[in-house]
């Protein structure tokens, strides 16, 4: 994965942390059966998950989701800053995955 490329990544946040001095981001942990992701939300994310509760996913880790996003790359460290988010279920994955 490059810096700056658009990616999708699919799995179940498993680590949300909300730091108090982050102005509103979230930090989740996304995983897969090939590890951990690191995803930075920012709080115009945070609300896209909230306006959608019917679909039974959001950064709980309740269901699995795909998200889309930047990846970032810092020194030895990488992760995808989120802008949108998905449910992950069969019935949406035609559609998603144009």
């Amino acid at each position: 994965m490059e810096a700056g490329q658009k990616v999708q990544a699919a799995g179940m946040t498993v680590v949300l942390q909300r730091p108090l001095t982050a102005k509103g981001v979230m930090f989740v942990s996304l995983e897969d059966e090939a590890g951990l992701l690191d995803l930075v939300v920012r709080p115009n994310v945070v609300a896209q998950t909230k306006k959608l509760p019917e679909w039974g996913y959001g950064l709980n880790g309740t269901a699995l989701i795909l998200v889309e996003g930047i990846v970032q790359r810092n020194g030895g460290v990488t992760s995808l800053l989120m802008i949108n988010i998905y449910p992950l279920i069969a019935a949406t994955l035609g559609t998603i995955m144009r």
